[in-house]
């Protein structure tokens, strides 16, 4: 089988580029090394240039359209992008095409599979893909693209039990895929470090509204006795709020701000933290939750976070009930006896391999796209 996907963050990623990727690229990444274990050719959509920038092989195929900082305003969409997408997907000649993440290019991707007379298959990058919220982060262009798109699909992929009953509530007959996220652990990974090598509660994102960090600058406060270290850094259009949040952290004095992180950096980052602490609005299923297990740290996160309640009903760290709750939460995890901490790290590490193999993910998904496949012979 051949697998087209559709990604402009990916080469930054494998770059190493100090790039705000997002988290379908760095899931992309885990989905093509899983391609590549059980023998299915793998191609992804991607800009002018991405091969070169890339600088190195990687076993699938980068397949360069256009250069998206070129073109008239939604013109340039049906003079120039379909029509290379077009051209380049025709080329590689996939058995089904996956995009990710709510865009116009839901829209133009369902498009060409259809043009090509295979499956459309729309992966859910977050929970306000399939609800009403993604209005608030789509113009309305994008909007009856996207929402297009996703009607036409002919798979959808969910992350959680939240997104598959948003998607059947709106689609009742569309097929659906509850495949949560993976991430690959190398066999021989040096164990978890034990608590005492360990010295801080750690936060990782990109700051956007979404991500909260006035809940973050609250928490901190409210616990001087403990460090923290922030990693992220703005991107464009962060608004008000979350850069006077930034401003609050910059201040307390038991918090660094270690800015962007690189993805080769993200892992000892989490490694050397005694709790990775999410203070997210929403999430879908966040990567860097799976990044954490496996380095044995903890989450401590929020009601409604927790996707499909992994952390609590895994015993992988905690959900917190209320902002107060939150902030007891850190302190119980630094209380606790170094004996416990350690079998709590063994733990998420285990889960991590036991639950998130990349291999037994696109097992998954091809299984699926071959049932699709069937039904229209």
């Amino acid at each position: 089988m051949r697998l087209l996907f559709f990604d402009f963050a990916l080469p930054h990623l494998l770059a190493d580029d100090e790039f705000p990727v997002g988290g379908f690229a760095v899931q992309l990444e885990q989905w093509l090394r899983g391609a590549d274990e059980i023998g299915v050719r793998a191609g992804v959509l991607t800009w002018k240039g991405a091969t070169a920038h890339v600088g190195r092989e990687i076993p699938y195929e980068l397949l360069e359209a256009f250069d998206p900082g070129t073109g008239i305003r939604v013109a340039k969409y049906f003079y120039s992008y379909i029509p290379s997408l077009l051209r380049a997907a025709r080329a590689f000649g996939p058995d089904a095409i996956v995009q990710s993440c709510a865009s116009v290019y839901t829209g133009i991707l369902s498009h060409v599979a259809w043009r090509l007379g295979i499956p459309f298959v729309y992966r859910a990058a977050s929970d306000v893909d399939v609800d009403d919220r993604v209005r608030a982060l789509l113009g309305r262009f994008e909007h009856i693209a996207y929402r297009h798109g996703l009607g036409a699909s002919d798979l959808v992929i969910c992350q959680n039990a939240y997104q598959i009953e948003q998607i059947r509530r709106a689609w009742p007959e569309k097929p659906t895929l509850h495949l949560q996220n993976s991430l690959r652990i190398a066999e021989d990974a040096a164990a978890p470090r034990r608590r005492r090598d360990r010295g801080y509660v750690a936060w990782l994102g990109i700051f956007r509204r979404e991500k909260n960090l006035p809940l973050l600058a609250r928490v901190a406060d409210a616990l001087p006795g403990i460090p923290f270290r922030v990693a992220g850094m703005p991107h464009a259009g962060t608004d008000a709020e979350t850069l006077a949040a930034v401003g609050v952290l910059e201040k307390l004095p038991n918090v660094r701000m270690t800015g962007y992180l690189k993805r080769t950096e993200v892992p000892d980052f989490l490694e050397q933290a005694t709790a990775l602490l999410c203070t997210s609005h929403f999430e879908g299923f966040s990567n860097t939750f799976l990044e954490a297990f496996a380095g044995g740290t903890p989450v401590l996160t929020r009601k409604g976070v927790d996707p499909d309640g992994i952390v609590e009903r895994h015993g992988l760290g905690h959900t917190a009930e209320s902002d107060a709750d939150l902030i007891a939460s850190i302190s119980r995890l630094s209380a606790l006896p170094a004996e416990d901490y350690d079998a709590l790290a063994g733990r998420a590490r285990a889960y991590v391999k036991a639950h998130h193999a990349p291999r037994a993910a696109m097992l998954k998904v091809i299984g699926k796209i071959d049932e699709i496949v069937a039904r229209r012979q």
